[in-house]
């Protein structure tokens, strides 16, 4: 989901629980929110439909399920327990406190690799850098205006050559990147480089949690909750590591056997899920869970941020400091080279 179809979502939510909460009835609230509302335009179709189902007598759940591209499916189900239980808009609520804390750690991640990737777009530019400026020095040498000039342009081919396969790269990503297969080998692939294993592993955990936790809490059966919660998982190859082992609870396996088989969780999380089934706060234990693996995502995103910046300055200062002396070495040899020799 792009960031503007969740900011979207984000504040469908948010005002229609406001509304419920103010006494409300949904239809007067999505009849509010077509009129006044500032969405997207398919978020402003949804809604006229939305409101004409429930006119017609369909529940906000059966609703929203009609629009699966853009109310998840594990919304629509949390949201369908919230109307049996009478809690809609407290379902509503969580559902924004778990969109917008979602919206934050992606911000935060952009921001922890900020100035990474402009220091590597310094990088790029400046390794050609020394060959362009001894084309354009070349012009003003030259005799030969025109051919100086033919020599530029030749220099501006051969950096365009060095940009090509981060074109290429940039291009096959934006061609690529909605393709399942593609999506499962880069996430895959993602999980062998150091530390950042790590980021999206306990991300893609806090996710699984957080979601199984709501599923639990809302009377969802096991086989369906851990689906659903795996497929929220922003790493879709942990994600489909994860459903493999959804099968177990046809067999009536319970929750803390299911979590020890996957291999991807401590002891002391199958420990307080064991605890958490006899004692019959499942869906607290979870929740518990994945506020763990959320500390331990942030605690990994601070270091991030941290580290990568002052690595990525010093690779900067470390190229720059080899080019500048590149050049000073070039110009004392040649001053070397041209003093008269003593013998």
């Amino acid at each position: 989901m792009n960031v503007k179809k969740t900011k979207d979502l984000l504040l469908f939510y948010e005002e229609l629980s406001s509304m419920i909460s103010g006494g409300l009835a949904i239809v007067e609230s999505l009849g509010f929110l077509r009129k006044e509302g500032n969405f997207s335009l398919e978020i402003k179709n949804a809604i006229v439909q939305i409101e004409k189902d429930i006119i017609e007598g369909s529940l906000l759940s059966e609703a929203l399920r009609k629009h699966i591209s853009i109310f998840p499916q594990w919304h629509v189900i949390y949201i369908n327990a919230a109307e049996k239980s009478g809690k809609l808009a407290q379902a509503l609520s969580d559902l924004c406190v778990i969109m917008f804390r979602k919206f934050e750690q992606r911000e935060e991640l952009k921001k922890s690799l900020f100035w990474p990737k402009i220091y590597f777009i310094v990088f790029i530019m400046i390794c050609p850098f020394p060959d362009l400026l001894n084309m354009v020095i070349s012009l003003f040498k030259e005799a030969d205006f025109g051919g100086a000039l033919t020599q530029y342009f030749w220099s501006l081919l051969l950096i365009l050559i060095w940009f090509l396969p981060i074109l290429i790269a940039k291009f096959l990503y934006e061609f690529l990147k909605d393709d399942h297969d593609c999506k499962m080998t880069r996430d895959r692939m993602l999980l062998y480089i150091p530390f950042i294993s790590k980021l999206l592993k306990t991300l893609s955990l806090y996710q699984f949690l957080q979601t199984l936790a709501l599923l639990n809490k809302a009377g969802q059966s096991p086989y369906l909750t851990w689906n659903i919660a795996s497929e929220v998982c922003s790493n879709q190859w942990i994600g489909s590591k994860l459903k493999e082992k959804s099968d177990l609870f046809k067999t009536g396996t319970d929750f803390a056997n299911v979590f020890s088989q996957t291999e991807q969780f401590s002891p002391k999380m199958i420990s307080m899920i064991k605890v958490g089934e006899k004692s019959g706060s499942t869906a607290a234990m979870l929740k518990k869970c994945a506020y763990f693996y959320e500390r331990e995502y942030e605690k990994y995103l601070n270091v991030l941020g941290k580290v990568l910046p002052k690595f990525a300055y010093l690779a900067l200062s470390a190229l720059i400091l080899f080019t500048v002396m590149s050049g000073l070495f070039k110009y004392i040899t040649t001053l070397i080279n041209g003093m008269p020799t003593l013998f």
